[in-house]
């Protein structure tokens, strides 16, 4: 009766230590793979924003109401150093996987 009471209270205990190391640096892996997926996801974001403010900027229209030149050249700045830190991030998270 003990013995048995024994195994049951260790296969309801903690399973924390069951699990296998390998589980766990797999879904780790899994974990900085999905990082690397965001950041590369954010980075082709950036870039399409910043391929769209460069062209509104190369139309003649654009600079018909110079606030709207000021605020675009504004915000590509401001998109093009976002993507130079994006970039930097994605960099550094898939140098991490190799």
């Amino acid at each position: 009766f003990f013995s048995s009471r024994r195994r049951h209270t260790r296969l309801q205990g903690d399973w924390s230590s069951d699990v296998c190391s390998s589980d766990l640096a797999r879904q780790a892996r899994a974990r900085e793979r999905q990082a690397v997926a965001a950041l590369e996801a954010e980075v082709t974001r950036l870039e399409e924003r910043q391929k769209e403010l460069a062209a509104e900027l190369e139309k003649p229209e654009t600079y018909a109401d110079a606030g709207k030149a000021v605020a675009i050249n504004r915000e590509l700045s401001h998109v093009t150093d976002e993507l130079i830190e994006a970039t930097a991030r994605w960099e550094q998270a898939a140098e991490q996987l190799e």
